[in-house]
Parts: C-alpha cells; structure tokens; sequence
C-alpha cells in the first residue's frame, strides 16, 4: 500500500478540492437564497452556517473514502497471490472485555526461499477466523512482501465501505437540514439565541 507521505500527499490534495467545493456551494446557497428574497445578511448566513458547515463532514467522510479506495486499488493492481498457512491464533482482548483472535499467517513470496509471517489485522475475530493449519490465500507487495493480508472482498475494501457509507448518510442528513433550516429560518434563531446568550 502507499507509504504515509503518499497518502498524506493525497488526503490534502482531495481535501482541498472538497473544500473548494464546499465553498462553491456556499456561494450557490448564498444566491439562492438572495433570489428567494431573503437578505444578504440572512443569505450570507444560510450560505456559510448551513449549507458550508453541514457540508464539512460528509466531505470529510468522502474525502476518507477515496483515500481508502486509492490505497486498496493500487495494492490490489500490484499485489501478487500466493498460497499461506495458518501458523497461530493470537488471544486479544477487546473493549467489551471480551477476546478475539487474530490470524498469523505464513507464506514464501514467488521466486524466493524465505518465508514471512504476518498477523492479518483484518482477520480479528470471536470465535476464530480461520484454523491452525488451514490454507489460505495471500495478496502481497512484491516490492514488500511483508505487506500482506489474507484475500478476502470484505476486509479488504471495509474502510472504503465503512468511509462511503458514512459519507452517504452524513450528506443526506445534511441535504435534509439544509432544506429545514431554509423553510424555518432555523439558522437565524439559532444565531440570535447565540448572540443573546453571549451579550446577556
């Protein structure tokens, strides 16, 4: 997978576009709400306090989930397959108070006599995930073989899922404030009783 500086490099720049989107909106919103009549202090209110803000996390949900499919894309388009085998289970405590138990898996790259070992993070589970002795199937970095994980659709895209579909309930909740707020005038009170509290 990427290196840290890579993905860093990514997250700022897919940041930024977002935000440059964000602000776009907020001007639309602005506009919008100038040609319903509102004024230009209210719609500058509405523009920036709600449509901006609200837009803020499922940007930043979004932002994560295609950092998360770049670096799982990429991985996947380099890795090799190979055949492992489960060495141990590693007993881990959980914050239930629980324990689970993740998969140590050993391999030996294509074209090489060495074999590696790694502890699967995506294979933690209660009971086990696999067995001691079972095969299983190994994606790897041929630049680095250490970086490796057992092959498997689910735990290999969880964070682009888990980022994606954060982002998609985060921007329907906010669309939906967004409209709210338009009809009621939400952000308005919201701002007084601000500045009321803060002046009493």
């Amino acid at each position: 997978m990427p290196d840290l500086d890579v993905l860093l490099g990514l997250v700022l720049r897919i940041g930024t576009v977002a935000c440059g989107g964000i602000v776009v909106l907020g001007v639309f919103g602005l506009i919008f709400a100038l040609n319903r009549g509102k004024s230009f202090f209210r719609a500058l209110q509405f523009g920036v306090a709600v449509v901006m803000l609200s837009l803020l996390l499922p940007a930043a949900m979004g932002v994560g989930a295609y950092v998360a499919y770049n670096a799982t894309s990429t991985f996947m388009a380099n890795a090799q397959e190979t055949t492992g085998e489960v060495v141990r289970l590693v007993e881990e405590p959980t914050q239930e108070g629980g324990f689970a138990y993740s998969t140590v898996v050993k391999f030996t790259p294509l074209n090489s006599e060495s074999s590696i070992e790694f502890d699967d993070p995506g294979a933690i589970c209660n009971p086990p995930c696999h067995e001691v002795g079972q095969a299983v199937t190994v994606l790897y970095d041929p630049a680095n073989p250490t970086t490796a994980t057992i092959k498997n659709i689910v735990t290999n895209w969880i964070w682009v899922g888990v980022f994606g579909l954060l982002a998609l309930v985060f921007l329907v909740l906010a669309l939906v404030y967004i409209r709210d707020s338009y009809r009621k005038d939400r952000y308005w009170r919201v701002l007084v009783g601000l500045a009321d509290a803060a002046t009493g």
